[in-house]
């Protein structure tokens, strides 16, 4: 298994490269990243306190955000015209109040493992989110009216969960769990 770390300091950074599964961009400044360049990749994992944005990644791509301070993080897929598109978000550390956008995707399957993480999460046509893992979270849900399923139940984490009053079903883990909705 490879691992590529690269710094990250401007807006039009890009790279061509291949064969390397695991893939870390530390963000000093605020980058843009066109991924359509990249190939063999199953891992991305974004650090610093930077606004981000990852362009045309491949569909299984599974993304870890570490992202302090305000920086917001940008996900966009290569293709997501099908109807069942999702994305993999794991929050590690991850305590920005800046916004996260995966947009046309209908599924976003997010995992919390430390007891600090928070997001702010938002999509355009998301349907679906799907919470698991151990950490203690803090999540602002899709500000988007499509969203209609959020199921925590593999969550074991205590959640703390804001949320628009969308007609929706909720399911929550074994943690102690708060949800406001307004």
């Amino acid at each position: 298994t490879d691992t590529l770390t690269a710094t990250l300091s401007g807006t039009a950074d890009s790279f061509d490269v291949s064969n390397v599964e695991n893939l870390t961009f530390k963000v000093a400044s605020t980058s843009t990243v066109d991924m359509k360049d990249f190939t063999g990749e199953s891992t991305v994992t974004v650090t610093g306190s930077a606004d981000t944005t990852l362009n045309n990644n491949a569909a299984g791509t599974t993304f870890t955000s570490e992202i302090t301070g305000t920086g917001a993080l940008t996900i966009a897929l290569q293709d997501a015209t099908g109807s069942t598109d999702s994305v993999s978000l794991t929050l590690d550390g991850a305590t920005s109040t800046g916004l996260t956008t995966i947009d046309a995707v209908e599924t976003i399957n997010v995992t919390s493992k430390t007891d600090s993480d928070s997001v702010s999460l938002d999509g355009n046509a998301v349907t679906t989110i799907n919470i698991d893992g151990s950490g203690d979270a803090t999540f602002v849900l899709p500000v988007g009216t499509k969203i209609t399923t959020i199921d925590a139940a593999a969550a074991t984490g205590d959640l703390t969960i804001g949320l628009t009053a969308n007609d929706l079903t909720f399911t929550g883990g074994s943690g102690d769990d708060a949800i406001t909705m307004s």
